[in-house]
C-alpha cells in the first residue's frame, strides 16, 4: 500500500523493490499517492481512471512509469465513458492541447489530436452541449442524452 504522504519516501522505495519481485503484480495508486520521489520504470500499463484538468499534470503522474531507462513500451489508458463527465473533461483537455501545440507552431487538426491521443471515438458528439430554441427555450444536450 503506498499511500502518499502517510508513508514515508524509504516504506514507498521498500514497497516498490517487493512490488518489482513480481512480475503479474498489479498497482494500484492515485497521482496523489505518487505525488513526488516515486519513479517506477518497470509497470508497462498504466491506466488512468480520473482525468486530471489538463494533460500536463497527468504526466506528471504517468511519467512516473515513463521512464529514460525503461526496457519495454509503456501502454497509458485514459478511462472515458460515452456521454460522460470524462468525455467532457478529454474534450476540455484535448482543447487546451492543441491551443498549446498552437503556441509552439505546431498545428493539428481534430483527426490528428485525437489520433496522437488514441481517441478512437467521436468526442464532439458526446460533449454537453446548450441551446435555446426560437422561443427562448433552454434545452441542454449531453452527446444525443436529453436533459430535460
Amino acid at each position: 500500500m503506498i499511500t502518499g504522504d502517510r508513508v514515508s519516501v524509504q516504506k514507498r522505495k521498500a514497497i516498490v523493490k517487493e512490488l518489482q519481485k513480481h512480475p503479474d503484480a498489479i498497482l494500484l495508486s492515485t497521482q496523489q499517492s505518487l505525488s513526488s520521489s516515486m519513479n517506477i520504470g518497470f509497470i508497462d500499463k498504466v491506466i488512468i481512471a480520473e482525468l486530471s484538468w489538463n494533460d500536463a499534470s497527468m504526466s506528471q503522474y504517468y511519467f512516473r512509469f515513463i521512464r529514460f531507462n525503461s526496457e519495454n513500451d509503456k501502454e497509458v489508458h485514459f478511462v472515458t465513458y460515452e456521454s460522460s463527465i470524462e468525455s467532457n473533461l478529454l474534450g476540455l483537455i484535448l482543447a487546451k492541447e492543441r491551443l498549446n501545440l498552437f503556441m509552439k507552431n505546431q498545428e493539428l487538426d481534430d483527426e490528428e489530436l485525437y489520433d496522437k491521443y488514441g481517441v478512437h471515438f467521436n468526442l464532439l458528439d458526446q460533449l454537453m452541449v446548450k441551446e435555446r430554441d426560437k422561443d427562448g427555450n433552454v434545452s441542454i444536450r449531453w452527446g444525443k442524452q436529453m436533459i430535460v
